[in-house]
């Protein structure tokens, strides 16, 4: 187990999943098959990332470009699942489903940050991912 507050740059070899959350109308998720690393802190800030930058941190795909846009209703029946929910922290450790361990992340209903981190490759979040204390 990691200790949390020198977690840095963990490897994550699953499927990332990133969509909005409930609120919002897209019904689209997009969807990296190839891991990513997780909880970068140090970065260059990108035009939605937190000016303060403290506590924030990025999650780099392993194969950016190679993206795929689905809907959540196609990303539930791969999954094997019901609901798809980020979960109380806006992510969700999803283990042992059909594709493998999925890493769901959501942003909040703001569609074009949801675009421009499909566009790059690279999620930014406003606290890091524990993926143990997220698992189900």
């Amino acid at each position: 187990m990691t200790n949390k507050t020198t977690q840095y740059k963990e490897q994550f070899a699953g499927t990332v999943i990133l969509g909005n959350n409930g609120r919002s109308d897209n019904p689209m998720v997009a969807v990296w098959n190839h891991g990513a690393i997780i909880n970068v802190k140090r970065f260059k800030p990108f035009a939605w990332t937190s000016p303060d930058g403290k506590d924030s941190v990025r999650i780099y795909c392993n194969a950016p470009f190679e993206v795929e846009l689905i809907s959540k209703a196609e990303a539930k029946q791969r999954m094997a699942i019901e609901n798809l929910n980020s979960g109380r922290n806006g992510f969700k450790l999803y283990k042992g489903t059909p594709i493998g361990d999925v890493l769901y992340i959501t942003y909040d209903t703001n569609q074009a940050n949801w675009l421009d981190a499909v566009k790059n490759g690279f999620i930014d979040r406003g606290s890091q991912i524990h993926l143990e204390e997220e698992a189900v």
